[in-house]
């Protein structure tokens, strides 16, 4: 590390005095969305950041120690996830050690964190700065080793804990289904006093990651760690009801609950609109999955194409591999750069023999009673829509047939409405999913909410999450009798205004991202992504650029050491009579909130 220079002399014969810039000093970007984490300072982390900031900004003798780039109000990484994590925390947490905190401050936003580390679509990742340098950091795969490492006493622990919090108010909601958006919501229900009950049609609970995600994404056991804390918090499960055939929603009401929270997703596949669609053969692609992940003698032969670019495309056509596929081919209208699903998911797919069939389109499916042959149609791009991806065009060229054993359709997912048989009208979007108010969950119907893919259509898990804590709150808010009591949950609108100017620090040393040897595809049971070692997690976490600022540092109090320093009113501040002007705080300070002082700054012998 370099070492740092004094500042007092290098302009002429100013003598120089800093200050503190408050909008910056112990500061958390999050703090308008209600999302401080209070957690206290870390004073091997804070160290570790102005090591950083030093090595990152020092460029040479003739540098200006004071002139670095600015930090960021709020990492881009915590910005993007629509939960509200603090990744920046967390990632910090692990770099120095502490993976009990790490945890703790990942569960303080999301109740279901070992599922959300296999299956979450890493918003954070896309937008990492890190990136900008050589390759973003590793969240999702850092949240796995810290949840990894977490055993059933840990889990235990936390939930007689948090049990020990909750004040019971007696009163019961119904949570309809018991995928991602139901169980956030019934989790934040139930940290507020509610008894929640979520009943499920399924037999297993968890929704479509319960039994439409392969095993070797996400094995079960790994729903169970989430779902262990759900039992010890008393949180009623009941599987095998139909809300909509067993008893109707009017009925909830009826049986004393006082409102409904609806997170029955989207769980019926969309429909081509083209001949043979019903030749035996063709298969919904959640209907696939789900026989594969209840009958573990489920076999294919033969050949198998696959229709569509999404996740379910990539998880239908990888478990076709393993249950017996002479071939598996995924067609696909646009290019690789426009396909959804999740690149390494694609990638993974390609590795595992998948191949692809881009700018092509099935536009008809042939047999006699059972599929022989696709017709593929060719297509080109256009100019982009409304949503930024270019349009599929078609070309007329002749259909090339494409012969086929099975057809495995995956090209989106509409609401089943069976749930809402009997009198219960709920007002729709132009789409046909339920329209609710984006901040609470309400739906048009009294004490009804919604949230999950039966609002938004197919989307991530950390979306549905984020929709059924809202609606949670929503149902807070509506039922308290004290509304001063309701912990706000933060609405973060897509179109609210990003961070300031995009952290650049000058001097990144390059240093590859941290991949532990995944497992082979060959096993059809484990997971195929490997989980770090200790030192493993940490040197990965230690990539991270710190970016945004942060309200836990006491930095110049606890590291530093100069005696200018001290607290008056919970804030630091510089004595000016103590400030020799050395100019060495300006780059250990790991948020820039140190700054030159114009007014106590003057000319020698003015």
């Amino acid at each position: 590390m370099p070492a740092l220079r004094p500042q007092g002399t290098r302009r002429g014969a100013q003598r120089l005095k800093y200050t503190i810039d408050e909008t910056k000093c112990r500061v958390c970007g999050r703090a308008a969305d209600g999302l401080v984490c209070g957690f206290p300072p870390l004073r091997e982390e804070t160290l570790r950041r102005s090591e950083r900031r030093i090595l990152f900004e020092d460029g040479g003798a003739d540098d200006d120690l004071g002139d670095c780039a600015e930090k960021m109000g709020e990492a881009p990484c915590s910005f993007d996830c629509p939960a509200g994590i603090c990744v920046q925390g967390y990632v910090s947490r692990l770099a120095a050690g502490r993976v009990k905190e790490a945890r703790e401050l990942i569960r303080s936003r999301v109740a279901l964190p070992n599922m959300l580390g296999r299956l979450c679509e890493r918003p954070c990742e896309k937008d990492c700065v890190r990136g900008d340098y050589d390759e973003p950091i590793a969240v999702n795969r850092l949240k796995c080793y810290a949840f990894d490492l977490e055993t059933d006493d840990d889990r235990a622990a936390y939930a007689r804990d948090l049990l020990a919090e909750i004040v019971p108010n007696g009163v019961r909601v119904a949570v309809v289904g018991s995928g991602p958006a139901g169980l956030a919501c019934a989790f934040d229900l139930r940290v507020c006093g509610y008894e929640p009950t979520i009943f499920e049609a399924e037999d297993v609970i968890g929704g479509i990651p319960g039994w439409a995600v392969p095993a070797f994404r996400m094995p079960r056991e790994v729903i169970e760690r989430d779902l262990q804390v759900f039992r010890l918090l008393g949180i009623s499960m009941r599987t095998g009801v139909h809300v909509g055939r067993d008893i109707l929603i009017p009925e909830l009401f009826e049986d004393g609950f006082a409102a409904v929270f609806l997170g029955v997703g989207a769980r019926t596949g969309a429909r081509l609109g083209i001949s043979g669609e019903n030749l035996d053969g063709v298969i919904d692609a959640l209907e696939f999955l789900r026989r594969a992940s209840i009958d573990g003698n489920f076999r294919l032969s033969g050949r198998v194409v696959v229709i569509g670019g999404g996740n379910s495309a990539m998880d239908a056509a990888r478990t076709a591999m393993r249950r017996g596929a002479a071939s598996v081919k995924v067609i696909y209208r646009r290019t690789f750069e426009e396909m959804p699903a999740d690149p390494e998911e694609a990638r993974a797919a390609w590795e595992e023999g998948v191949r692809f069939e881009l700018l092509r389109r099935p536009i008809a499916f042939g047999g006699d009673g059972r599929l022989h042959t696709v017709a593929l149609g060719e297509t080109k791009l256009g100019d982009p829509d409304e949503s930024g991806r270019r349009r599929c065009l078609p070309v007329e060229n002749p259909a090339r047939l494409e012969e086929a054993d099975y057809a495995i359709v995956a090209v989106g997912q509409t609401l089943d409405d069976s749930f809402l048989a009997g009198e219960t009208v709920l007002a729709r979007d132009r789409k046909g999913f339920i329209a609710v108010d984006p901040r609470t969950g309400a739906t048009s119907a009294p004490h009804v909410f919604a949230g999950g893919d039966a609002v938004s259509g197919p989307a991530s898990i950390v979306e549905a999450i984020a929709a059924g804590k809202r609606a949670a709150f929503g149902i807070d808010a509506t039922l308290t009798k004290n509304t001063k009591r309701v912990r706000r949950e933060p609405y973060r609108a897509p179109e609210r205004p990003r961070p300031r100017e995009r952290y650049a620090p000058r001097h990144v040393p390059p240093r590859e991202r941290v991949r532990p040897p995944d497992a082979g595809p060959e096993d059809s049971v484990m997971e195929d992504e490997a989980t770090y070692t200790d030192a493993q997690a940490r040197e990965e976490a230690g990539r991270c650029l710190s970016c945004g600022l942060c309200e836990t540092c006491r930095n110049c109090l606890d590291n530093f050491g100069c005696p200018a320093f001290y607290v008056e009113d919970g804030h630091v501040r510089i004595d000016a009579a103590l400030c020799d002007g050395c100019g060495a705080c300006v780059m250990v300070c790991p948020n820039g909130a140190i700054v030159l002082d114009a007014e106590e700054s003057a000319w020698l012998g003015a």
